[in-house]
């Protein structure tokens, strides 16, 4: 009996296969994160960097096609929504997603699915008075952009507003399409000299991003296998 009773074996920890998982996973997105998201987002900031900036005077010079970066402004005159903004796209947080960024200061839609796009066309107003027509693409980003909650009756954090303020100074980085209009592929609330910093610290953040995934799933991996051991 006592024999039984001290070489009986330990039932094993059922949480160590789990975090062996969940640790071998951390470690795969840390190298995606690293080995492709580090150089496909350095990929593009140089894209955005190499592009032309267009003043508003030399926009009707330039060929159909052309991919540029130019400053507009939101017009004073436009519709206002409840939440001061004047345009903007509406999110809903996906199963599982995680909100990124902070409210009043929204750059990814990582983990969020639009629901309601911006309203296209959309005229804006150049620097020399002037106006300009623009559409936007489906997977348009609004960066460094105003982060709201749209119904007030909605659980927090399952949907949010990001746009813009009535005559706010943009940057697009758009296409040049002929007869006034410009296809957006970004909008950013600021010059185009904070815009590619901003695109040029991308990079690094995608970095630190998959480090810290890594440094996280090195840490479930030892737990797992020290349960698993302490398991045996």
């Amino acid at each position: 009996m006592l024999d039984l009773l001290f070489f009986r074996r330990r039932p094993r920890n059922r949480f160590s296969p789990l975090l062996l998982i969940v640790g071998v996973l951390g470690l795969l997105m840390a190298c995606i994160l690293i080995g492709l998201g580090v150089p496909a987002s350095f990929a593009r900031s140089q894209d955005v960097r190499n592009l032309p900036r267009v003043e508003a005077s030399a926009l009707v010079s330039q060929p159909p096609g052309t991919r540029l970066l130019t400053t507009v402004q939101l017009p004073a005159t436009a519709e206002v929504t409840e939440q001061g903004l004047v345009l903007f796209y509406i999110e809903e947080r996906q199963a599982g997603g995680t909100p990124e960024g902070a409210v009043g200061n929204n750059n990814t839609s990582q983990g969020w699915q639009r629901v309601q796009a911006p309203p296209s066309p959309y005229r804006f107003v150049l620097p020399n008075g002037e106006t300009v027509q623009a559409q936007f693409t489906p997977s348009v980003m609004f960066f460094n952009a105003q982060t709201l909650e749209p119904d007030a009756g909605a659980p927090p954090g399952e949907r949010r507003i990001v746009g813009y303020l009535p005559q706010q100074a943009l940057t697009l980085e758009a296409t040049w399409e002929g007869n006034n209009l410009l296809t957006v592929r970004a909008a950013f609330a600021g010059a185009p000299d904070a815009y590619t910093r901003f695109m040029d610290n991308q990079p690094g953040g995608v970095f630190l991003m998959g480090i810290f995934c890594g440094i996280t799933a090195l840490l479930l991996l030892g737990a797992g296998v020290f349960l698993w051991i302490a398991g045996r």
